[in-house]
């Protein structure tokens, strides 16, 4: 990876929207558990079974490439801790 970032999202009524990445490849690591925060749920869209809401205990990790599109969910509360490793293009 090319470029690693820790990243805390505390911005309540905010969400991503759906978007693909830049990078070629990311990978990120949920710091803390889910139970610690509402809403902040990554979605990824995907072909066959529509949207899909993985499950992301703290230490887990989620891949996609860059042509997979996805977004987050409203936080609506708590804070939300997440490790980001990135390969550039």
């Amino acid at each position: 990876h090319s470029k690693i970032i820790i990243r805390r999202c505390s911005e309540h009524g905010k969400c991503i929207k759906f978007h693909t990445d830049h990078h070629i490849k990311t990978m990120q690591i949920p710091l803390n558990s889910e139970n610690e925060y509402s809403g902040g749920r990554l979605v990824y869209v995907t072909k066959d079974d529509g949207l899909v809401y993985p499950s992301r205990p703290a230490g887990s990790a989620t891949l996609h490439r860059n042509h997979i599109a996805h977004g987050v969910t409203t936080l609506t509360d708590g804070v939300r801790y997440g490790l980001f490793l990135l390969q550039d293009p």
